[in-house]
């Protein structure tokens, strides 16, 4: 390198992209492939920003031409139109109101007749009612909203798929009264409309019968004009005071609910019940789970309410979704009402809503340990805050226990959420004897009439008030093991050779003149074989579907006024109390039970 010397003739270097590029292969194509790259995605982006808004705008000019078209429109002669969406004018004013009628998917989802109950003074909407006269009682329940709506409202009536088959002489009676002339002859499928004022004169009304058994008649369209009234029929002379205000708010919006809205001598809507002696309940607050079934919420409340040891201040009603009219009812009672969206379907939907009305329960009442859990088709026993006073302590005490429960099934439920097992912890709730609730609800998710009739009609209640509680510490867990075993080695053993299902099996309560209980075993596996549980349930009409109720594979019922204990062998740790000679019922399943 020292004895090197540059050629003056030699041509100065000069780098060339090709010998870069052949220097760097991989690199510069990396570096070409990504820039080409970017630029395609940069591109894409730019198209789809360019077709999102273009599809912006159409959608906001298709929503505002639906606007313009669905707008208020001027009337010359002030009527309501029916078919065509228009309302009449009240004195020199008018007003449109558009009503769309959804159609839900499936015949079971709204059948029957739809009520529609409008002010006839401003023509707003004040009720909206769907009777499934498919199904039995529907129609009974119709006549009884009807009853309940103020004279000089004015009624639409119309059917979603079928409407007849269910609709008994009385019903149609009434709806001849109120001035159909149809009614009668409503048969199969057809397709009917009815306008009518209550206490006035047939309005309109449309019939089209169905040609055969598989088809529907033709649809209905009415058009007819109803001239508004200026109101003052409607106006009631209520004092001027916090509680009036309230039903005056109410009244002019909502419509059902009988003498509520009363003129002369209201219902009450506030309640003075007496006094609880030894309340153990003045920092539980009460959650009320509800959804859009504002009437069973309103019973539901009145009940509550006047029940000794109520506390309104302590009472928050839950609504499932954003409906005015359980808010209403809520606010009528002067009671705090909380919606909330609702989130997930069906059976998670409810499950998701007792979450989150617990949750904001004990966020709203932070020092409170336990808390009051009811559901709007409930009504509450005059015995009900009495029942929970008397039983808190145990929750108290026993790390055994997850709730007391107010209602007695008979093996049936009372919410399927709160007893799964990660809300249980291997903990049981205890219930009584006798419910301190009635079911009365007949629609819901899990609810339906005919459900109602066989499994809740017939249930009892503790009519009264101030019951003493007997043994309550035998409720703990190691002394009610004592109580149970106590019991078992008491009790008289059924015949097990009879038919569980005969009249026979169980003697009548005139013969058990030491009240002692009886006891039978039955076949069960293991602690999840229900087979001849449910035989036997069916037979003794009770909850049959699926098993709750239970404490360690064995159940504690009255029939006949006996106190009856039923063993499931050998699943069950009560199997060893089973007398040798005595064999563990089996049935055949092959055959329907005996109801």
């Amino acid at each position: 390198m020292e004895g090197w010397i540059p050629n003056p003739n030699a041509k100065p270097f000069i780098p060339k992209k090709k010998r870069l590029s052949s220097r760097f292969p991989g690199l510069m194509i990396d570096f070409r492939r990504q820039r080409c790259f970017t630029k395609c995605v940069q591109a894409g982006l730019v198209v789809v920003l360019l077709v999102t808004v273009v599809i912006n705008i159409t959608f906001i000019v298709d929503t505002s031409r639906r606007l313009k078209d669905t707008a208020p429109q001027t009337s010359k002669d002030g009527v309501i139109v029916m078919g065509v969406d228009r309302i009449p004018k009240l004195g020199n004013k008018e007003r449109t109101v558009s009503v769309e009628v959804l159609h839900d998917e499936g015949f079971e989802v709204n059948r029957g007749i739809h009520v529609i109950v409008l002010n006839q003074a401003t023509g707003s909407v004040m009720a909206k009612r769907v009777f499934d006269t498919y199904s039995q009682q529907e129609d009974d329940s119709m006549v009884l909203f009807l009853n309940m709506v103020s004279q000089g409202r004015i009624l639409v009536f119309t059917i979603k798929d079928e409407g007849s088959f269910q609709l008994k002489q009385g019903a149609r009676e009434f709806l001849k009264n109120l001035g159909s002339e149809f009614i009668a002859k409503l048969g199969w499928r057809d397709m009917w409309a009815f306008v009518t004022k209550k206490g006035g004169n047939k309005i309109a009304e449309g019939h089209n019968k169905s040609s055969n058994l598989t088809s529907w008649g033709e649809k209905v369209v009415l058009e007819t004009h109803i001239p508004l009234s200026d109101g003052s029929e409607s106006d009631c002379e209520w004092l001027n005071d916090e509680v009036s205000r309230r039903r005056r708010s109410f009244c002019s919006k909502v419509e059902g609910y009988g003498s509520v809205c009363a003129c002369d001598d209201p219902a009450p809507i506030t309640f003075s019940p007496d006094e609880l002696p030894g309340n153990t309940l003045k920092d539980v607050p009460v959650a009320v789970i509800a959804s859009d079934r504002p009437h069973y919420l309103y019973r539901m409340l009145r009940t509550l309410l006047s029940a000794p040891g109520a506390d309104p201040k302590m009472v928050t009603v839950f609504i499932d979704g954003y409906f005015e009219e359980p808010l209403a009812v809520t606010q009528l009672f002067g009671l705090r009402g909380i919606q909330h969206t609702p989130l997930g379907v069906k059976n998670a939907r409810i499950s998701q809503h007792y979450k989150a009305s617990l949750t904001a329960t004990f966020s709203l009442y932070p020092e409170s340990e336990f808390a009051i859990i009811v559901e709007e088709d409930l009504d509450a026993s005059p015995d009900f805050f009495n029942y929970f006073s008397q039983t808190r302590h145990l929750l108290e005490t026993d790390e055994s226990l997850y709730c007391v429960s107010a209602w007695n099934d008979q093996l049936w439920d009372w919410d399927m959420w709160m007893r799964t097992g990660y809300i249980r912890k291997e903990r049981e709730c205890i219930i009584p004897d006798v419910s301190r609730t009635f079911h009365f609800g007949s629609k819901g998710l899990n609810m339906n009439p005919y459900f109602q009739d066989l499994y809740f009609k017939k249930h009892s209640i503790v009519t009264h008030a101030g019951i003493k509680l007997k043994d309550l510490d035998k409720m703990k867990k190691e002394p009610y093991e004592d109580l149970v075993k106590q019991l078992l080695r008491s009790a008289k053993v059924l015949d097990h050779s009879l038919d569980p299902c005969s009249e026979e099996f169980i003697p009548p309560k005139e013969s058990n003149s030491k009240d002692d209980p009886y006891l039978m075993f039955m076949h069960m596996e293991t602690a999840t074989d229900y087979t001849v549980w449910k035989y036997i349930a069916k037979c003794y009409h009770i909850w049959d579907l699926d098993v709750r109720g239970f404490h360690k594979s064995m159940w504690r019922l009255f029939l006949k006024g006996n106190h009856i204990i039923m063993v499931g062998h050998p699943a069950s740790v009560y199997s060893e109390l089973m007398p040798s000679d005595i064999q563990p019922i089996r049935v055949n399943i092959t055959q329907p039970a005996k109801s």
